[in-house]
């Protein structure tokens, strides 16, 4: 942290705002990494040229929007950033965006494979039809969130893997550069560990809870366009359901 600067004492925004706003933005763009220790009161307060009870206000802002938390007797700490998936059709680029966060992609695999009997029976084909599969892992701050692994049929268009994929986003390659609408999807969901492979590309040294989410989505014409099964930490990724009683 470079102190002092970010501060200007005759703003009309209050002291303790600037100093929440500068922190917010430190733990957004990943210059302060999850479970990070943040100085003390104390070393804000002489840093900044503020008092005790601004400190305070700023990090009580902080914990309340969950960019932090305190350990009794130790101080305050970065909160790892968690994803709550909202029961809307979005893609995972799209649901990020919409919380201020940006996602960096890498590309695990993308080719062209032959389904095997799951996969054909979810994307009414037969089995050993042609099929894209593409598996990326998401990043928030260089940190894995997700694996995802989404299966298209290959008539649906022979080129789609020479698509300009530098989006990230799935549905956007689909409508913008193919006309193929997301109309609507049905999703399950599904806790259990982390297998092996899993493990490794979310860089864990030892097993943690995933929230498997298997989902089959249909373009305006009902037509199957693609079954996808993604893998997110268990401990970074809510699932938020709103429920009417009828």
């Amino acid at each position: 942290m470079e102190p002092g600067r970010h501060l200007d004492a005759d703003s009309d925004i209050p002291l303790y705002q600037q100093l929440y706003n500068h922190l917010r933005d430190m733990i957004l763009s990943g210059e302060l990494q999850p479970n990070h220790k943040l100085p003390s009161e104390r070393i804000l307060m002489t840093a900044y040229g503020i008092s005790r009870t601004t400190v305070r206000q700023a990090y009580r802002m902080l914990v309340a929007d969950k960019y932090i938390y305190a350990r009794p007797g130790s101080g305050y700490y970065i909160a790892p950033l968690t994803v709550e998936k909202q029961q809307t059709l979005t893609s995972f680029s799209e649901a990020l965006l919409r919380m201020g966060l940006v996602c960096t992609t890498r590309f695990t695999f993308m080719d062209t494979i032959r389904a095997d009997a799951t996969i054909a029976k979810h994307l009414s084909l037969q089995e050993g039809d042609r099929v894209h599969y593409i598996q990326r892992v998401r990043c928030i701050h260089k940190s894995p969130l997700g694996i995802q692994n989404a299966y298209l049929p290959y008539a649906l268009n022979p080129r789609l893997l020479a698509s300009d994929f530098s989006s990230g986003s799935l549905y956007q390659v689909l409508e913008e550069q193919h006309g193929i609408q997301i109309r609507n999807a049905d999703e399950t969901l599904q806790a259990r560990m982390a297998t092996p492979k899993e493990q490794e590309l979310f860089d864990l040294e030892a097993p943690l809870p995933v929230l498997e989410v298997r989902r089959l989505a249909f373009d305006i014409h009902h037509q199957v366009i693609h079954y996808s099964i993604d893998v997110f930490r268990g401990d970074r990724y809510h699932p938020v359901f709103h429920l009417t009683r009828s």
